[in-house]
């Protein structure tokens, strides 16, 4: 099929309207395959321990996360899929040191990696959702950052803690958090503040993180290149919480 691109004005002009009012809603079209930038994929595990909806998870957990994406990567595609009971996925048990490893091994191993765009596919970032306090002793969530896209997050300890390890899994670090008067809150933390609600969170990275996350390339291999030989395991990025009350 021949594609026509040469449009006559009147057709630029009524597309761009068409985009523009898109965007004025929230929806962000898919561009075109030939100039498209690599498109950002979130996998959103649900544990089965959540009984919330999911249009409640995408509102509550996503929705703030994903405007604040389309603030930094106005010209990428960024889209959450969740995923709900899935044996040996969406059932392992957290808390421990370790967990977040087995559970990656369990993504890696399973059918899923089938799916489209799959476990491995550059431009992938896998998060497991989760309603327990800790996610590890002292951890409200952790991102593996250098040996593959996985994360653990805790819905308990807020909102901000998966668009936080999403943070993590996109390049942004706790070195690059800030905080600021807010005229409402009196202050408030970036998203990538090492302590879960210690301050309330400002729903947007800093100026140093966001620079991170646009210089980021999900069309690079998420997995990275293998470890030299003798070195340990990547270690995640733990983000700790205060132990308030569930």
């Amino acid at each position: 099929m021949i594609q026509r691109t040469d449009f006559p004005p009147a057709c630029r002009r009524l597309r761009d309207t068409v985009l523009a009012l898109a965007a004025a809603v929230g929806f962000v079209p898919m561009a075109r395959a030939d100039d498209a930038p690599a498109p950002i994929h979130v996998f959103a595990y649900v544990h089965d321990e959540i009984g919330a909806s999911d249009e409640r998870l995408q509102k509550r957990h996503f929705a703030p996360w994903l405007k604040e994406m389309r603030r930094l990567l106005p010209e990428r595609r960024v889209e959450i899929h969740l995923r709900r009971d899935i044996p040996g996925i969406t059932d392992i048990a957290y808390g421990k040191v370790g967990a977040l490893f087995a559970w990656r091994s369990a993504l890696e191993a399973s059918p899923l990696e089938g799916e489209t765009p799959g476990v491995r596919t550059a431009g992938r970032y896998n998060i497991l959702l989760v309603k327990r306090r800790w996610v590890f002793p002292g951890a409200a969530g952790a991102a593996i950052q250098n040996g593959g896209p996985y994360a653990f997050a805790s819905i308990t300890q807020g909102a901000s803690v998966p668009a936080h390890e999403l943070g993590h899994l996109l390049g942004a670090v706790h070195a690059g958090a800030a905080r600021r008067p807010d005229p409402v809150l009196t202050q408030c933390a970036s998203l990538m503040w090492p302590e879960a609600r210690a301050l309330p969170s400002c729903w947007d990275y800093s100026e140093t993180n966001a620079a991170q996350i646009q210089a980021n390339r999900p069309d690079w291999d998420p997995q990275g290149p293998p470890p030299a030989p003798g070195l340990p395991d990547a270690e995640p990025a733990y983000t700790p919480g205060h132990a308030d009350p569930l």
